[in-house]
């Protein structure tokens, strides 16, 4: 798997963690009552693995050998991280903002990632695979690794599917 795919990866749990996200938001916005534990858990997925964990892989490995290809920082590559520190923000206010959630903070989070999502996906990974060469890639994929070697908590994907479950299957419930 070359480094763009690990991050496709990633991506795809986190869309599932926002359509969770959209659930426990629609909840509080129609007045019902959400599991705090759960919706807790829920955020500091978002602060673990979304940030913590895929946004420095990509801040630390693979924007730093994009530059060194030749991508100036202050293109896509600074529209990226731009949007890390908007998402970061609004995620702190949704966790301050507990026990009640944010709905507001929450859809703007939400937009926020899945937009982000799609121009990586569409856009920044298709010109990365482009510009890296393979033994670049290889080396990103390592970082990647070594990423997973020390953040191995954040690797429990069927812990986070059932959470996720759990708070779709509650606000439908509701």
């Amino acid at each position: 798997m070359n480094a763009t795919e690990w991050l496709k990866r990633d991506h795809e749990l986190i869309l599932e963690g926002l359509v969770a996200l959209y659930a426990v938001a629609d909840c509080v916005q129609a007045g019902r009552a959400v599991p705090v534990d759960d919706t807790r858990q829920l955020l500091m997925f978002f602060r673990e693995f979304a940030d913590e964990y895929h946004h420095h892989k990509e801040e630390n490995a693979l924007f730093p050998a994009l530059e060194a290809a030749g991508m100036p920082s202050q293109g896509p590559i600074g529209v990226m991280l731009h949007e890390h520190e908007k998402g970061r923000k609004l995620l702190q206010r949704m966790i301050d903002g507990l026990p009640e959630l944010p709905a507001g903070d929450a859809f703007d989070y939400i937009d926020l990632l899945r937009l982000h999502i799609e121009k990586e996906n569409e856009v920044l990974f298709y010109i990365a695979d482009r510009m890296l060469s393979a033994s670049t890639d290889r080396s990103i994929s390592a970082m990647f690794s070594q990423a997973e070697d020390t953040m191995p908590h954040v690797l429990d994907h069927e812990g986070y599917r059932k959470l996720f479950a759990r708070l779709r299957m509650r606000a439908e419930e509701e």
